[in-house]
């Protein structure tokens, strides 16, 4: 009897899995990575995230400058965003070793749309 695959499709969201690799024999092979507990890859949202904020990442938590602004706005947001989906109806404690993060106007939700718009 064949049993619905609950992972079909998958594997295409998946950054990397369409690359061949040589093998011993010498033909190439669809990559197949059996060590994700090491180096998981990354899924393709993510990695077309990164790339368009990429020209824009700067120091996180430290400079005064646009870009660092802005690169601490996405990291603030991605970080409360993680921990909202990870823990919900929960309220988490911050350490006392944690800074505390400067509220982002929201204007900086503006600036990114500015500067990440495409003509």
């Amino acid at each position: 009897m064949d049993y619905p695959n609950p992972t079909r499709g998958l594997r295409d969201l998946v950054a990397g899995t369409e690359i061949e690799v040589p093998v011993l024999d010498g033909t190439r092979r669809r990559y197949i990575n059996f060590d994700n507990a090491a180096s998981t890859p990354a899924l393709k949202a993510v990695r077309d995230g990164i790339d368009r904020f990429l020209d824009y990442y700067s120091s996180v938590h430290r400079g005064t400058g646009f870009k660092s602004q802005l690169a601490t706005w996405a990291y603030e947001q991605a970080r409360h965003q993680t921990l909202a989906s990870s823990a919900p109806g929960r309220r988490r404690t911050r350490a006392s070793s944690e800074r505390t993060p400067p509220r982002r106007p929201t204007s900086w939700r503006a600036a990114w749309a500015c500067a990440t718009a495409t003509s």
